[in-house]
C-alpha cells in the first residue's frame, strides 16, 4: 500500500475513531489497532471495541499502490499529530509502516488486515434522519442522567424513541428522569413507537465523532437505523455502529408528574447561585438541600454535622399552596447545567412527590427533568 495525503485530513479522520480503540487489554488483540484501507482514491478508516465501531472514510487521497493493513492506533494517531509535513508520503510493505518527513523518517511495526474482524455497517429499512445540532443536543441534556452503576442495565443507556412527529431522548437512573422532545421532520415517515435504548459510553463517544465530523456544517444531518441488535448512525463521510441494550425501559412517560399544586418561577442564575451555597454545608452522608417555598420567597437550607449550617433566600414568582422539598443539590446543578433559559420553572405536590424542573415546553421543544425528593429528614 502507498498513499499522498494531506496530514491534516488524516488527523481529523482518525481522532473520531480513537474513542473506539480498546484502552484496556482485550481478548482481540487486533482491536488495539486501526484498519486502514487505500482503494479507489479514498482512505476508509477503522475502529472498534466490538460494542462500538466507527468508520471514517477520506476521499481525493492519492492512492499508487491499494492495500490495506493493521496499524497501532495509539501510536499512528500521535505520529500524524507530531508531524508537521502537509502532505504525507505513506507506504506500508509486509508488517513495516514508513513515513519519510522533512525533519526524519519513521517506521512503524504493523499487522495483518487479515486478522481484523468484518464490521456490520449495514442498513436496514426506514431510516430517521435528524440534525446533527440538535441530535448532540438531545443526548447531552440527557445522558447525564442515567445510572452508573453496572448491575442497572436497563437504565445504564440512553433511550432514543419517536413520538409522533417528534424525537425523544430519555434517561433515569431511578432517582431522577431526564427528557427532552422536539419536532423532526423526519419523524414524519417513521412509524410511532420506534425506539432504541443505547449504552451510555458508547453514544457518549458517538456524539463526540458526529460532532467532530459535521464542525462547521450547522445544516448537517444524520440518519439512524435500527435493527433488533444494532443502530447504526450514517453521515456521508463516516458510519458508526454500536450493540443496543437488550433491556426493558422503565415506563417514563408514567413517572412524570402533571398537574402540580405549586408552580415556582426561578430566575436560573439566581437558583444556581443559592443552590451552590448552601452545598457547602453538606456532605457525603448528608448530601440535601431543603428547599421552602412561601409567598414570593424560596428558602435553602442545609446541615451537616461536624461542618455547619447554611441557610439563603431569593424572590421567585409562585402559584399555588407552596410547601417544602428536599433535593440532592447535584441534581438540580446538573440541571442547571445542560440549561440555555434564563427561567426555570418547577412544579411540585408535596414532601413526598416528585418535584419537575421545566427549562423548555413549547411546540418545537420539551425539556423537563423530574427528580425523588429525600425524605424522612
Amino acid at each position: 500500500m502507498k498513499i499522498l495525503c494531506d496530514r491534516s485530513r488524516l488527523a481529523a479522520g482518525l481522532a473520531p475513531i480513537m474513542p473506539a480503540i480498546p484502552v484496556k487489554e482485550t481478548a482481540k488483540p487486533a482491536m488495539k489497532f486501526v484498519h486502514i484501507e487505500a482503494k479507489d482514491d479514498k482512505l476508509v478508516l477503522q475502529g472498534s471495541n466490538m460494542e462500538l465501531s466507527i468508520e471514517v472514510t477520506i476521499d481525493s487521497v492519492k492512492i499508487e499502490e491499494p492495500g490495506r493493513a493493521l496499524l497501532p492506533a495509539k501510536t499512528f494517531f500521535a505520529l500524524i499529530n507530531e508531524v508537521t509535513d502537509p502532505t504525507l508520503r505513506i507506504e506500508v510493505v509486509g508488517n513495516r509502516l514508513t513515513l519519510p518527513t522533512s525533519s526524519g523518517k519513521f517506521e512503524m511495526v504493523t499487522s495483518s488486515a487479515e486478522d481484523y474482524p468484518d464490521l456490520s455497517f449495514v442498513a436496514d429499512g426506514k431510516g430517521l434522519e435528524i440534525a446533527c445540532e440538535r441530535f448532540a443536543q438531545q443526548v447531552s441534556a440527557t445522558e447525564f442522567a442515567c445510572a452508573k452503576e453496572a448491575a442497572r442495565y436497563a437504565t445504564n443507556g440512553v433511550l432514543l424513541s419517536v413520538i409522533d412527529d417528534r424525537f425523544a431522548t430519555v434517561a433515569t437512573d431511578g432517582r431522577r428522569l431526564a427528557f427532552m422532545s422536539a419536532k423532526c421532520e423526519g419523524a414524519a415517515d417513521i412509524e410511532s413507537g420506534w425506539q432504541v435504548l443505547l449504552p451510555h459510553k458508547s453514544l457518549q463517544a458517538t456524539v463526540r465523532a458526529i460532532t467532530a465530523l459535521t464542525s462547521g456544517q450547522p445544516n448537517a444531518t444524520l440518519t439512524i437505523f435500527v435493527t433488533a441488535n444494532m443502530a447504526l448512525f450514517v453521515l456521508p463521510q463516516a458510519r458508526v455502529a454500536m450493540t443496543v441494550i437488550q433491556g426493558v425501559f422503565p415506563d417514563y412517560l408514567s413517572a412524570i408528574p402533571r398537574g402540580c399544586k405549586s408552580y415556582i418561577e426561578f430566575n436560573k442564575a439566581l437558583l444556581e447561585a443559592n443552590v451552590r451555597r448552601t452545598t457547602v454545608m453538606t456532605d457525603d452522608s448528608n448530601p440535601a438541600v431543603r428547599l421552602v417555598f412561601e409567598g414570593s420567597q424560596a428558602r435553602f437550607s442545609s446541615e451537616a454535622a461536624g461542618l455547619g449550617a447554611a441557610e439563603t433566600a431569593m424572590d421567585v414568582t409562585m402559584q399555588g399552596p407552596g410547601g417544602t422539598i428536599v433535593f440532592n443539590p447535584a441534581f438540580i446543578l446538573e440541571i442547571l447545567k445542560v440549561s440555555k433559559e434564563d427561567l426555570v420553572h418547577f412544579e411540585f405536590d408535596d414532601e413526598n412527590s416528585p418535584g419537575k424542573f421545566v427549562l423548555s415546553a413549547d411546540e418545537e421543544l420539551e425539556q423537563l427533568y423530574v427528580i425523588m425528593p429525600i425524605t424522612g429528614l
